[in-house]
C-alpha cells in the first residue's frame, strides 16, 4: 500500500479517494470495537482499527514523497473548495440521467438496492459502508461514479449469488452435477494469466479499430477538422522558421497535444486548475467576443485559430479583414490571421 499510495500521489490528484476508502473502514471498525456483540469480535475490530491507524500514517508519509510535499495537499483541498472549478463541467456536478450512455451507470444504481434486497447474503459493514459512501459521491458527482462501479460491482456479484430465483435458474439450465463442473476452472490453472491474456487481446482489438470502426463523435471531437489544423500548424512553422500561436476551443487541446508533435503548445485544455481561473475567464471571453476579445489576440500574437462553426467568434473572425478562412465543416472551422501590411516609409 505505501508504494501505491507514493506513485498515485505523484500521478492524480484522485489519491484522495484512497484515504477515504481507509478513513472509512478505520471508523466502521472503531465503532464495531465498541458496539460489537461478542468480546471476540470487539477485540478483532480493535486489531484491524489498529493496523488500520498505523496504515493511515503510513500512506500519510507515503504522499508525501512528491515534489511538492505538503503543498500538495494545499493545492487539492484549494481545487475542490473552489466554486468557480466545480460548477465549470459536468463531471463535478451531479450525473445527468437523461444524457447519452446513462443507461450505463443507471441500471447498476437501480440493481444496487434490489440485489441487496432480494440476495440471501447480507453483506459485512465494511463492504456495505464503503458502497454507500461511494453511492452518495457518485450522485453528487459525476467523476465519482467509475470509483463507485469499482466498489460496488464486487458486492453486487456475491449478492447475485445467492438470489434464490437465479439459483433456480442455474439448477434448471444446468441440471448434472457433470454440468455445473464444466463452469468452474480447475485449480492447476491460473486464472490471471488468462486475464492478463484477454486484457492484451482487447487493447490489441481496441488499437487495430481505432479510425476505422472506433471514431470520435465530430460533434464532440472533430477529428478530421484537428488533423488539419496540426497541417497547417507545421506548414506555417516550416514557412515563418517559428511557431505559431494558437487558440482552439477548450475540449479540443487534449486531442491536440495528444497528436501533435512534442513543441505544440496548445492553448487551453481540461486542465483547467492548473491553467488558472483568469486564463480560463480569458478563453470563454475572446470565444464569446466580449468587448477587448480582439486586443486578447493580439496581445497573445494568435496566428491560427480552431473554433467550433457556431461560435461567436467565428461570425466575428468570417467578417474581419485580418483573418481569412483555410477550412470549414460542419464542425469546426480554422482561420489564419493575414500579414499585417506595413506602409512603406
Amino acid at each position: 500500500m505505501l508504494p501505491l499510495f507514493a506513485l498515485w500521489a505523484n500521478m492524480h490528484g484522485g489519491f484522495l479517494a484512497g484515504f477515504a476508502i481507509l478513513a472509512a473502514t478505520l471508523l466502521i471498525e472503531t465503532s464495531l470495537a465498541v458496539v460489537a456483540v461478542s468480546v471476540e469480535g470487539r477485540q478483532n475490530a480493535r486489531s484491524r482499527a489498529g493496523h488500520l491507524t498505523l496504515l493511515l500514517g503510513g500512506v500519510l508519509l507515503a504522499t508525501l514523497l512528491n515534489p511538492y510535499g505538503l503543498s500538495l495537499y494545499r493545492w487539492v483541498f484549494q481545487l475542490l473548495g473552489e466554486p468557480f472549478f466545480m460548477d465549470l463541467h459536468q463531471e463535478w456536478k451531479s450525473p445527468d440521467f437523461h444524457g447519452k450512455g446513462a443507461i450505463r451507470f443507471e441500471g447498476l444504481m437501480l440493481l444496487f438496492p434490489l440485489l441487496l434486497a432480494l440476495s440471501k447474503r447480507r453483506p459485512h459493514l465494511v463492504e456495505l459502508g464503503l458502497a454507500v459512501l461511494w453511492f452518495h459521491f457518485a450522485l453528487t458527482g459525476f467523476r465519482y461514479v467509475p470509483l463507485w462501479v469499482v466498489v460496488a460491482v464486487p458486492l453486487l456479484a456475491r449478492a447475485s449469488l445467492k438470489v434464490p430465483w437465479l439459483q433456480q435458474q442455474a439448477r434448471r439450465l444446468v441440471p448434472t452435477e457433470e454440468g455445473r463442473r464444466s463452469f468452474f476452472v480447475s485449480p492447476r490453472c491460473s486464472p490471471w494469466l488468462f486475464s492478463v491474456l484477454g486484457a492484451l487481446a482487447l487493447l490489441g482489438l481496441a488499437r487495430s479499430a481505432e479510425g476505422r470502426l472506433a471514431r470520435h463523435q465530430p460533434e464532440i471531437i472533430p477529428a478530421k477538422a484537428l488533423d488539419r489544423f496540426l497541417q497547417i500548424h507545421t506548414q506555417w512553422s516550416r514557412q515563418q522558421g517559428r511557431r505559431p500561436v494558437v487558440f482552439h476551443s477548450y475540449d479540443w487541446g487534449g486531442y491536440l497535444t495528444w497528436h501533435a508533435d512534442a513543441g505544440f503548445r496548445n492553448w487551453i485544455d481540461d486542465r483547467n486548475e492548473v491553467q488558472g481561473k483568469e486564463h480560463i475567464e480569458d478563453y470563454f471571453a475572446i470565444l464569446r467576443t466580449d468587448p477587448g476579445w480582439r486586443e486578447k489576440l493580439d496581445r497573445a500574437e494568435v496566428q491560427l485559430i480552431c473554433i467550433q462553426t457556431n461560435a461567436p467568434l467565428t461570425f466575428r473572425l468570417s467578417e474581419s479583414e485580418d483573418w481569412r478562412e483555410r477550412y470549414r465543416d460542419e464542425w469546426a472551422v480554422i482561420f489564419e490571421r493575414l500579414p499585417t501590411q506595413r506602409t512603406p516609409p
